[in-house]
């Protein structure tokens, strides 16, 4: 037999009759090496020795559940169990001899493998910590940018000048500056968070591409730009003293700022991955055996989880770079006069302040404007100031996030095997800016919380306003038209279905019900968007639905997310018990249907988890197809037979979760419908943990 079925070339590897002639052997699976370098003090001779041959091999990792991972290659490489340095281990010591596996062992670990998980998981859990925060933020935004919106429409121009041009008041002023800063914090969150969502979803195998996103850094990175830009007004504005121009001031400007953030030869050479990659060929092994290694780091995640530490080290210095070019653009935009001082100065600008402010205008320009520009120097003095205080805002927003976020993030770099774990959360959407659900976070972790605590503070001053206005004088004419017919002079989607209002901006509609009525849905403990959901599913501790609104709560127990947060339940809790649907669960079958090998796919976490407690795991599913679904499940990898219980309505998955607990035992439940994890048989009991289970990367 030879390797010639390996199929290596899938991983860029030799074959076993190109590896002998690359080494001047045959092919004779008998062959003892004769090389006289020691290994550990021993003679390699010895060593090499004891190794299997290439057909021992081969025919050890085909006894491993699942594909051989010597055959893997990208169209296959999901089948394969993965995300735990446990199947590392599992696979090494079932293919080679115990001494060469603890050898191998150590060395994985020496070069930084099993950190490398570590640091893989903390990352996934950190991006969804994430998503609660920017989703935060999305919605004080929005509530700013309503109550700017309302309070701040000046129709009869009572905020303009004699000189006919307009600057805003100190009332509208703060709501602008406020509306402005979370649009920055929200750039900066958004940012933090996508860039380590498109690292968690690096392809596993190497020869797929990566998201361009990644390949764009620093560009990508939407705080990096807003720091370059603000950056190149400055500098426009500095070269227009010297040029006395304009146009070649801005051009020079972003001539200064067009070659920055780009990575380093000497960076590019530390990649860990390319040291682990380069430290396994430099190992005096025989070459089939450097192959499985490759070959198990590949199907196992630590590939990966290697790529995602380099890519993760690059981010941290995309986003240090944004925070210096930011912090000194934001000093220099302070020392300028603001907008208010621009306009009650009695002195008009000199030829050389009104062409700095020029300078300063154009590159904020969209290149769409056709309005030629005003050559009064007092309307160009309060424009430059505008931006200026724009930027201000703007940078003021994001720079406390992306600070918080690149500490967090070079702590996550930072793990070592005996932290504790930073970050544990669920896939949670809050829309009120409640208490965080399902998060556990380090003690001084300060998110957002210092710049949100401010917005909140300007909604509650401004708020009440705008209530007022309502309830004396009716929507503004600017926001919802006394004369729009809903449905015929409007959009649907700018349509309220439950006041019947029709508006000229979506901001105050969202899923066909507006702001104040979403809030009347709310105080009445019911979903304000679906009206078919059942009262039971509104959780009264942060007045949300579970599904419309993709909540979790965890007074209610019930967490919302994918694999990933049900290993972090099972671990964190150690339960009795673990109760797994199987259609749009375990696997991605409609409700039912037969489940395919090769057509259907499982879930890679869930899998993970039922190999790691087999005992303990159990399918509990409304499709019929038991023989089918078992086949399935041990085609895919799972050892041994796993109890699959296929139960008929109206019989309830809830009685059978609960029956034979004992009182101090536990239970996690897993499924895909929250009308059967709200069964009120469970609804109420302690024991029973709920995940609403969805089947994509949050």
């Amino acid at each position: 037999a030879t390797l010639s079925h390996f199929r290596l070339e899938h991983l860029g590897l030799l074959s076993y009759d190109s590896y002998c002639v690359s080494c001047g052997v045959d092919g004779d699976p008998g062959l003892k090496y004769s090389m006289t370098e020691t290994v550990s003090g021993r003679d390699l001779t010895s060593a090499l020795s004891s190794f299997p041959s290439p057909e021992e091999v081969f025919q050890a990792c085909a006894q491993i559940p699942g594909p051989n991972i010597l055959e893997v290659c990208p169209d296959n490489i999901w089948a394969c169990v993965c995300g735990s340095y446990q199947f590392v281990q599992r696979d090494i010591h079932a293919v080679l001899p115990p001494s060469i596996a603890k050898h191998i062992d150590e060395f994985l670990c020496d070069v930084g493998v099993p950190l490398a998980f570590l640091v893989r998981r903390e990352l996934v859990n950190y991006k969804k910590v994430m998503l609660y925060i920017n989703d935060q933020g999305l919605s004080l935004e929005r509530s700013l940018a309503q109550l700017s919106t309302f309070l701040n429409y000046d129709p009869d121009n009572t905020h303009s000048f004699e000189d006919d041009y307009w600057a805003p008041s100190v009332c509208s002023g703060e709501l602008l500056d406020a509306h402005m800063q979370c649009k920055g914090r929200s750039m900066a969150t958004t940012d933090v968070r996508r860039l380590c969502k498109d690292i968690c979803a690096l392809p596993r195998h190497p020869q797929d591409p990566r998201r361009q996103s990644l390949d764009q850094l620093p560009r990508s990175l939407k705080s990096w730009v807003l720091s370059a830009g603000a950056a190149a007004m400055l500098a426009a504005g500095d070269a227009a003293k010297q040029v006395q121009n304009e146009a070649a001031a801005v051009q020079q400007a972003h001539g200064e700022i067009e070659d920055s953030g780009q990575m380093s030869s000497e960076a590019e050479a530390s990649l860990l991955h390319v040291h682990v990659v380069a430290a396994i060929n430099e190992q005096a092994w025989p070459e089939h055996i450097k192959q499985f290694v490759r070959a198990v780091l590949i199907s196992r995640g630590g590939d990966k989880a290697l790529r995602m530490r380099d890519e993760l080290r690059r981010l941290c210095n995309c986003i240090e770079s944004a925070l210096q070019r930011g912090e000194t653009a934001l000093e220099q935009l302070l020392i300028f006069p603001n907008v208010l001082e621009m306009s009650e100065a009695e002195n008009d600008l000199d030829d050389e302040e009104a062409c700095v402010a020029l300078a300063q205008i154009t590159p904020n320009l969209s290149g769409k404007c056709s309005k030629p520009q005003t050559a009064c120097p007092k309307k160009l003095g309060v424009k430059a100031a505008m931006w200026r205080q724009r930027h201000i805002n703007l940078l003021s927003g994001s720079l406390p996030p992306l600070r918080e976020s690149l500490r967090w993030l070079q702590a996550i770099d930072g793990t070592t095997e005996n932290s504790s774990g930073l970050f544990v959360a669920g896939d949670a959407r809050e829309t009120d800016g409640g208490t965080p659900p399902a998060l556990f976070v380090p003690s001084d972790f300060g998110g957002c919380k210092a710049l949100d605590d401010v917005f909140r503070i300007v909604l509650l001053t401004y708020k009440p306003k705008m209530h007022h206005v309502l309830s004396t004088r009716g929507w503004p004419e600017h926001i919802c038209p006394s004369d729009a017919v809903p449905g015929i002079n409007g959009p649907r989607h700018k349509c309220c279905r439950k006041c019947k209002r029709q508006f000229v901006s979506a901001l105050w509609v969202q899923k066909e019900v507006c702001s104040i009525c979403e809030e009347s849905f709310r105080d009445e403990g019911r979903c304000p968007f679906n009206a078919t959901c059942n009262p039971s599913w509104f959780c009264k501790h942060h007045r949300s639905c579970f599904a419309c609104d993709a909540h979790s709560c965890a007074e209610c127990r019930i967490l919302r997310g994918d694999g990933e947060i049900v290993r972090e339940l099972v671990e964190r809790i150690k339960p009795a018990r673990i109760c797994l649907d199987f259609d749009r669960t375990l696997a991605n079958t409609k409700s039912g249907s037969v489940p395919v090998v090769g057509k259907h796919r499982i879930d890679m976490d869930l899998l993970c988890l039922m190999q790691l407690y087999s005992s303990s795991c159990e399918v509990v599913t409304r499709n019929p197809h038991k023989e089918e679904i078992q086949a399935f499940l041990v085609a895919n990898g799972v050892v041994g037979t796993l109890p699959v219980h296929t139960l008929k309505r109206p019989r309830s998955k809830a009685e059978f979760v609960v029956q034979g607990l004992e009182s101090s035992e536990q239970v996690v439940f897993v499924d895909d419908s929250i009308q059967e994890l709200l069964d009120p048989l469970i609804a109420a009991d302690s024991r029973v943990h709920r995940v609403l289970f969805l089947r994509a990367l949050l």
